[in-house]
């Protein structure tokens, strides 16, 4: 500080030109706090101004750290703190406070002055501790003002630079969903034209951006074909990988192997490999069938699934035969569905995200409307069919949200 001393002034000009420099001091730092600043970077800038504009010799920082619950120095010019102090008791100091008002020992040996807490909603949030640093009481009233002032923009920019961070992550983690949305969507089979005498049409719809649900069709042979619909445990990324890993053993015991499997074998491989990747801590529910054109016959399992609806001769069949869900035990036992199919009939399979859906009483959809339809409605095209479904979830809920994910899989043998 100079020898001249401002606020002793009586001059108007002196005191207007005084206060013209807080001002601008103020206006400096709002013009510096971006929200893509580092918060240290925050820090020093309020710090530093406040030791230039004010002569600060002494001057501290305490945040309230939300993680640890604690209060701990973030800046210190001056001060000799111990590294062990416990500065937690600033909490319940919620107005600018004498230091020598507190009975705490570091306080008188390093003759603290003032403490001045900094609100936020209505709480206590950062603490400076400020000595030598006014030559009068008009000096020292004002300078606290100031400490005030530039402390609540501080916590303002503070706020502003943690929002910043949270949106900058959660855009992040959307684009990286996105990108795994487009990689688990070409991950499906898009030629659905496998067998002249079937007609397929899908429709699935992740509850998050990527999902558990899945289907896949693969062609086995000139006379066979391999089709499956499941649903992962759980929602989100970790299904969806164990997703990408299913579909990954299907093709490598149905498409790539150099013998014929049978449905058995198959379910038996992918409960083994499912049970050694996830220890029983997720399974999988899965109804998978294999279509024999040259024996006009359907082999299948239905692994804990939704019984696929079947419209046979214009009659309604359940496929209940199977086993346990996969992943979660070894399977010692496992029932094989046979039946056979005709021309013009039609199996319709769903996972639990269709027929679970809530309307806003908190009534279940269930499976009666599909059933009542199929038994009523002339039906020309898979497509037909999905289109009618999903017309039938939209109608039934209303608006409500989707809790789950959604998979269709219609199958119509011409």
């Amino acid at each position: 500080m100079s020898s001249f001393n401002a606020y002793k002034s009586n001059d108007p000009s002196v005191l207007l030109e005084l206060k013209r420099q807080e001002s601008q001091a103020i206006l400096d730092i709002v013009r510096c706090t971006q929200p893509n600043m580092p918060t240290l970077n925050l820090i020093i800038i309020v710090m530093n101004t406040i030791r230039a504009q004010l002569g600060v010799k002494k001057l501290s920082l305490l945040l309230y750290d939300e993680i640890t619950e604690k209060i701990k120095i973030e800046k210190n010019f001056g001060f000799k703190w111990e590294s062990e102090i416990n500065f937690d008791f600033l909490k319940d100091i919620s107005e600018i406070t004498e230091g020598k008002k507190i009975s705490f020992e570091p306080f008188d040996s390093q003759k603290v002055e003032f403490i001045i807490p900094i609100i936020r909603n209505s709480v206590p949030f950062a603490w400076f501790l400020i000595a030598d640093f006014a030559e009068s009481e008009e000096e020292k009233l004002n300078d606290l003002i100031f400490i005030e002032t530039v402390g609540t923009i501080l916590v303002i920019a503070l706020d502003n630079a943690k929002l910043f961070e949270n949106q900058m992550k959660q855009q992040k983690i959307n684009q990286e969903l996105e990108l795994a949305e487009k990689i688990q969507s070409h991950l499906l089979p898009r030629n659905l034209s496998v067998h002249h005498q079937l007609e397929i049409a899908t429709y699935i719809k992740a509850h998050y951006k990527v999902g558990g649900d899945f289907f896949d069709i693969i062609k086995m042979n000139d006379d066979e074909v391999f089709f499956c619909i499941a649903d992962v445990s759980g929602k989100g990324i970790s299904s969806a990988l164990l997703v990408s890993s299913l579909q990954a053993h299907i093709h490598a015991h149905v498409a790539r192997s150099t013998t014929k499997p049978s449905i058995k074998s198959i379910v038996g491989h992918l409960n083994k490999s499912l049970f050694e990747l996830t220890n029983g801590e997720k399974f999988v529910t899965i109804f998978l069938g294999i279509i024999n054109f040259k024996k006009k016959s359907i082999s299948y399992v239905n692994a804990g699934h939704n019984p696929p609806i079947f419209l046979l001769k214009k009659k309604i069949v359940h496929l209940e035969n199977g086993c346990i869900p996969l992943g979660i035990m070894p399977i010692t036992k496992i029932e094989v569905g046979n039946l056979p199919f005709y021309e013009g009939d039609i199996l319709f399979c769903y996972t639990d995200g269709f027929n679970e859906q809530e309307n806003p009483q908190g009534e279940l959809l269930g499976t009666q409307p599909i059933v009542d339809y199929l038994k009523n409605t002339p039906i020309h095209t898979s497509q037909q069919l999905i289109d009618d479904a999903v017309s039938i979830y939209n109608q039934f809920r209303k608006g409500f949200e989707p809790a789950d994910d959604t998979t269709l899989l219609v199958l119509k043998f011409l």
